[in-house]
């Protein structure tokens, strides 16, 4: 299903809009669409922090014995508010763990559905020669 979504020129919130809105379908079951549906309020979350630190400038900062990486957001600036994110070394590896387990979680293959699956043989019914 990813495959469909993926387009040169997109931005990462875009893909996740025409994820979210993918119809199910023959190879997107409703199961699936709804838990694709949970994972996007997931992204969504992180979404946020990507493009704070993607487009950002960081600076490191020392406090009390530790240095943090600070990002503000440019449009925060424009939009006059002075609002920071500040991220230490643990909490930078947690988002990349979360990041790359929500990918997993996407990209990972749909089992068949039962209904699509032939049934198994009866029992005692006779083997091909």
């Amino acid at each position: 299903m990813l495959a469909h979504v993926s387009a040169v020129g997109e931005t990462l919130g875009q893909k996740s809009d025409k994820l979210r809105n993918a119809k199910p379908g023959p190879q997107f079951s409703k199961a699936r669409k709804q838990k694709v549906t949970k994972l996007l309020e997931q992204v969504e979350i992180l979404l946020e922090v990507r493009n704070t630190v993607v487009h950002a400038p960081m600076k490191l900062v020392r406090m009390d014995n530790a240095t943090e990486a600070v990002f503000v957001n440019p449009k925060c600036l424009l939009a006059g508010k002075r609002m920071g994110l500040l991220l230490d070394h643990e909490e930078i590896l947690k988002l990349t763990r979360e990041v790359a387990r929500l990918a997993q979680e996407l990209i990972a293959p749909v089992p068949p559905s039962p209904a699509s699956s032939p049934p198994p043989p009866s029992r005692g019914a006779a083997a091909d020669p």
